[in-house]
């Protein structure tokens, strides 16, 4: 039974735009210039001349800039109309110029731009588009990215420094100026500056330069775009610090992300996608094939062609293929072509519809019952058998879906196994058998006759066979040592000199590969067997009915065998019955467990079993037992033994069961920090009357064998403690008592006091002086004290003095918290003279330990709202901070030595008594 089965051979065909350069026209069946080609073979017809989308990004590779580019480390803004998106700075990098921070060419042109990605520097690029992009419109971005690793580790340029993935993302905003945030982060960590995150895509390491697109749909019209690194960067990613050192995995080696050829349009300008994919359902064998093929866009129009020529008519993105167009037995090309906006693209599937699949199996019978096994040998030619339906006794029920099968067969006779298979193609084929699978195991068997006067055996073989098959071979093996002696069904043999018990073997093999096996003892004439030395117990009864009771005594029995044959044994014993019970005991206590040991003496064999009785009603069979006697007083405790001989002894002893010790600890009092007492245990009656031996286990480890010892208990805590003890008390009979007390004292913590201070003074020398609780937080009571005057009892209090002078105060406090614990301090506070500063205007940091920071000099304040920064001659911020006491050690924002010159400072400086801002500003001369 056989059917036509079909294959698919793909080839893809994609290019945009096209363009008629004859008159042939392209989907009509005709040959319509004449030249014997008819549409998609004519090369008129072929997809050409691709779209070209206009970037609405300007200056999209960078290529316009305002002079020959041969060193642009942060010159983003000379490739107008580009400028920097972060305070950090973007570079404009030339591919022969001097900063080789990129792989080298550059995909589109000489110039591409480049941002370090590190954590607190994060550079980004921004622009404004050409047009506004439209709310509600969808958009793609194509351009070509690489991220990898720049700088020098111990001198030597990075090189596939291991980093990880990160997202490339565009974020846009729709108010009036493109400015880009003043921030080292994401645009979007500065709210007011309205940044929103467009979308995004993962840019992949070490890996070169390569294309890749963003598409995304804004939800507002957007009028600027900022290009850079996603907002929170892995944690393997370095960070740069206040000083602009660089910490991180790699050193100086840090990531850098470099982006070109921007293409920015509406997402429907960059036409259909070259990825058109066909996929179909159904097959030819059931007339039901169908080509499906999708566009990434659903709009468009479709064409079908047979070998190239159109299928009139048929302009839908499926096609029913019809069965009978195969009928001349030769492969059929079928392509789909898609147009859209102008462009268009074609895909093509060739279908073979010629050849065979053949179902077929094989039938194995086991010799050892009735389990047959079924075995798949189907082919077909083109495609792949993908379903297979077993019937094991065509009862018209699929029994087994698996390629391989088999079943236990349900009665004896003939069977008949039906298969049926599918490939790929939905082509089927069946193959039916019928078969008896009888067993034919063969049962083996043999007959054996002696000959007393000349000592020789004949076997004579008396196996059957099953239902099917005949006994083809005979293996003997006389003396059963895995050699085979002799073949056929018969065999005879002498047995060695003075051998009286002799097993033999047999082994029968059916002409169908079936075999058995049998072994058989039997006995010869010959002289007295004598078996080896048996000790036992005294006394033994032997076969000869006989009691033996002394050593070395001699035994005899004799068997004569059906044929006649004598044979004598003789057997020797040796007696022995030296066998003594003991035992010894461990913790005898009460309520304790007692362990009994057996310690008995076996002079030949071992002891098998053993029967305790514990005196108490208890009893085990283990032969080392514990028992627990839950009462006081003497028991009698008996051991009976037995050996793998036979032999049983026993023994039994007096156990005293003693009591152990009864104490107990009384609780003591609490108090504030520590507690020292010296501890007495308590000896309660219906114990033991002497108690020699004590141990005791404090809370911080220490022990003491002491009757009465000395501890002192301790808090460090801010919290109550509260603390046990362990004892254990030891009886002279060895019995022990271990006593815990979880709580005996109850120490209180102790508070800590601690305290800050301010001090502010106004223009009309008012001193203001605020005091800054910072005690322990279970302080729950204040008594400050100024000049040995009651102050206040507020946590963090604060005065003003008018009209004073530099002096020094003297502080005191005292806490107390809710368990009545107490803690003071006292200080005395020097307090400068009234507020003032001034800013120097030069400084020289050449390392001599003179005049090596710029910062003003402030006084008479202790804190102060305060914020400077420096800048040079082109309005870069070279340093700024708002720390009092940190100055300007002269280098540049890169951590470079900047140059010698006049810089601009600005600082806005609080009143110590309005807070209000004031700016002040100047110049600085840095001397080199």
């Amino acid at each position: 039974m056989e059917e036509k089965v079909f294959s698919f051979v793909l080839s893809l065909v994609i290019s945009l735009n096209v363009s008629v350069f004859a008159q042939e026209i392209c989907d009509n069946a005709v040959d319509d210039d004449g030249d014997g080609l008819i549409d998609l073979n004519d090369n008129d017809c072929n997809c050409s001349n691709a779209t070209i989308v206009q970037s609405l990004i300007p200056n999209p590779s960078f290529e316009e800039y305002g002079y020959d580019p041969t060193y642009m480390h942060g010159k983003l803004p000379l490739a107008l109309p580009w400028i920097q998106g972060s305070s950090t700075t973007t570079d404009l990098l030339y591919e022969n110029g001097f900063d080789k921070f990129l792989p080298s060419p550059y995909p589109e042109g000489k110039a591409a731009i480049g941002m370090m990605v590190i954590k607190q520097w994060q550079e980004y690029a921004a622009v404004s588009p050409n047009s506004k992009l439209k709310a509600n419109t969808a958009y793609k971005l194509k351009c070509h990215v690489n991220l990898s690793a720049t700088g020098y580790v111990n001198g030597v340029p990075c090189n596939n420094i291991a980093i990880d993935a990160i997202d490339l993302v565009i974020f846009g905003k729709s108010d009036g100026t493109i400015g880009g945030p003043s921030t080292l982060g994401c645009p979007t960590s500065v709210p007011t500056a309205n940044w929103i995150k467009l979308g995004s895509v993962k840019v992949n390491p070490n890996v070169g330069w390569y294309e890749t697109t963003i598409e995304f749909t804004p939800t507002q019209d957007i009028d600027h775009l900022i290009f850079g690194s996603q907002c929170n960067l892995p944690a393997s990613y370095p960070t740069r610090d206040a000083n602009n050192n660089i910490s991180g995995p790699h050193g100086y080696c840090v990531p850098y992300l470099g982006l070109d050829n921007l293409i920015l349009n509406e997402k429907d300008q960059f036409g259909p996608s070259s990825s058109l994919k066909l996929s179909s359902q159904g097959g030819l064998c059931t007339n039901d094939l169908v080509l499906n093929t999708k566009a990434d866009t659903n709009t468009g129009d479709w064409q079908w062609y047979k070998d190239g020529i159109a299928i009139l008519g048929a302009t839908n993105d499926n096609l029913k293929i019809n069965k009978v167009d195969f009928s001349g037995g030769a492969p059929i090309k079928y392509t789909a072509r898609h147009t859209f906006n102008g462009s268009c693209t074609t895909k093509d599937t060739t279908i073979t519809y010629s050849s065979n699949v053949t179902a077929k199996f094989d039938v194995k019978l086991s010799c050892s019952g009735y389990k047959i096994e079924l075995i798949d040998l189907s082919t077909t030619k083109n495609g792949t058998i993908t379903s297979w339906s077993w019937d094991f006794t065509s009862d018209g029920t699929s029994d087994d879906q698996g390629q391989n099968s088999g079943f236990q067969i349900p009665q004896n006779g003939q069977i008949t196994t039906t298969l049926v298979v599918i490939d790929n193609n939905g082509c089927k084929d069946t193959s039916i058998q019928s078969y008896n699978p009888a067993s034919g195991q063969p049962k083996a068997d043999f007959s054996i006759k002696t000959n007393c006067s000349t000592g020789q055996v004949e076997l004579t073989d008396a196996s059957t066979t099953g239902a099917s098959g005949l006994l083809q071979k005979w293996h003997w093996d006389f003396t059963s040592n895995g050699i085979t002696d002799g073949q056929g069904q018969t065999a005879v043999f002498s047995p060695a000199n003075g051998v009286s018990q002799i097993s033999s073997t047999l082994i029968v093999t059916t002409d169908q590969g079936c075999a058995d096996t049998i072994t058989k003892q039997y006995y010869m004439q010959g002289t007295a067997l004598v078996i080896d030395t048996i000790n036992s117990c005294n006394p033994i009864v032997w076969r000869d009915g006989r009691k033996y009771s002394q050593d070395n005594s001699t035994a005899t029995f004799t068997v004569t065998n059906p044929q006649g044959c004598d044979t004598t044994y003789q057997l020797n014993l040796s007696m022995n019955n030296m066998i003594t019970a003991i035992f010894n005991w461990t913790g005898a206590c009460e309520d304790s467990p007692c362990i009994f040991n057996d310690l008995s003496n076996v002079g030949n064999g071992n002891v098998t079993s053993w029967k305790w009785d514990f005196g108490d009603g208890n009893s085990s069979k283990l032969a080392n037992p514990s028992n627990t006697y839950g009462n006081l007083g003497t028991y009698t405790v008996k051991m009976v033994i037995t050996t793998d001989k036979g032999c049983i002894d026993s023994v039994q002893q007096s156990v005293q069961i003693h009591s152990t010790p009864k104490v107990a600890i009384s609780s003591y009092k609490e108090n504030c920090g520590v507690v020292c007492l010296q501890l007495e245990p308590e000896i309660l009656p219906g114990g033991p009357s002497a108690i020699p031996e004590w141990l005791w286990t404090f809370p911080n480890g220490d022990t003491s064998s002491l009757f009465k010892p000395e501890f002192c208990f301790v808090n460090r805590t801010d919290s109550m403690v509260v603390y046990g003890v362990r004892l254990k008390a030891v009886s002279i009979e060895g019995c022990q008592t271990m006593l815990v007390k979880d709580s005996i004292v109850s120490v209180w913590p102790i508070p800590r006091a601690s305290f800050s201070s301010e001090y502010l003074w106004d223009e009309y020398k008012d001193l203001r002086l605020d005091l800054i609780n910072t005690s322990s937080a279970d302080v729950s009571s204040f008594d400050w004290r100024i000049d040995r005057e009651k102050l206040s009892s507020d946590e963090s209090p604060s005065i003003t003095i008018e009209n004073d002078t530099s002096r020094n105060i003297s502080v005191a406090l005292k806490v107390s918290n809710d368990y009545g614990c107490e803690d003071s301090i006292h200080e005395y506070l020097v307090i400068n003279e009234p507020y003032s500063f001034y800013v120097p205007n030069a400084f020289s940091p050449n390392g001599d330990g003179k005049n090596d920071l710029f910062k003003p000099v402030f006084a008479g304040v202790s804190r102060l709202d305060y914020d400077m920064m420096i800048i040079n001659r082109w309005g870069h911020i070279v340093f700024q901070t708002t720390n009092l006491n940190e100055g300007w050690n002269g280098d540049d924002a890169d951590n470079n030595d900047a140059q010698q010159d006049s810089y601009i400072w600005i600082s806005n400086v609080a009143d110590p008594k309005t807070g209000v801002k004031k700016k002040y500003t100047g110049h600085v001369n840095l001397i080199r």
